[in-house]
């Protein structure tokens, strides 16, 4: 087991992180305290927000032999097994990958043959985690040798602590995005009718104002929030805590 003085100290210094490196840092102490070899992340920023293109990955060895453990060829495992833990928000996916799938798997992504590949299975299980505003992502790790996945004592640490992080990664994000831009009263009262479906048209029968009113102020949002089209300024909106339905 885990030990807990270490533990905590350890997770006491993951909520006072404030840049990414000690961050990742913090985390990969603790991952290491509950034998962890390796672990990849996604982080999965949601439609409309500034870094929506930003897809986040980031796929780290813990443990300095390797373990006979290639980071290339599990990046691309803990690809397909992302999206595959993806479809099940409320549970963690256990796996194992071996040596023939591994070389398979090289060969259909062209990754370099000469390395060797895994000899032995290796397990890992790959599991969600959420932040805020739709903020969500996953994580996938490797336990070390001789650690079943599905036995694994410190698995509820590993998600509670990849959780945090998770959340303290979304808040470094979110600040670095810089500040929201900011909207009237009226442009959210509009902005929050588009969110629920209502074109110009009745969205000035509701508010009893002309179409044409309606029409300059969506120009305005769209020019603040640097969108030009319905769909994507209404999630921006939402997912940036702008508006609420």
């Amino acid at each position: 087991m885990v030990a807990q003085k270490q533990l905590i100290e350890s997770i006491e210094g993951l909520h006072q992180t404030a840049t990414d490196a000690d961050l990742w840092s913090t985390l990969y102490s603790i991952l290491k305290l509950c034998n962890v070899s390796v672990v990849a992340y996604h982080h999965l920023p949601p439609p409309g927000a500034v870094d929506y293109s930003q897809n986040f990955r980031r796929t780290v060895s813990l443990n300095a032999t390797g373990d006979d453990i290639r980071e290339d060829i599990l990046h691309q495992y803990f690809e397909k097994n992302i999206r595959k833990g993806g479809r099940d928000l409320n549970d963690h996916q256990f796996w194992s990958l071996t040596p023939q799938e591994a070389k398979a798997l090289g060969e259909d992504k062209m990754i370099d043959a000469k390395l060797p590949f895994p000899s032995k299975v290796i397990q890992g299980v790959t599991f969600p985690v959420h932040g805020p505003g739709g903020r969500n992502g996953c994580f996938s790790v490797v336990l070390g040798a001789g650690v079943s996945a599905e036995d694994c004592p410190e698995l509820r640490v590993i998600e509670w602590a990849c959780q945090n992080a998770h959340q303290k990664f979304c808040k470094i994000q979110i600040d670095k995005n810089g500040s929201l831009p900011k909207l009237t009263d009226r442009e959210v009262e509009i902005l929050t009718w588009v969110a629920r479906g209502k074109s110009n048209g009745v969205i000035a029968q509701i508010l009893e104002i002309s179409p044409h009113t309606v029409n300059t102020y969506m120009r305005r949002i769209f020019l603040k929030m640097g969108i030009s089209d319905r769909t994507t300024v209404a999630l921006a909106g939402l997912n940036n805590g702008l508006i609420e339905l």
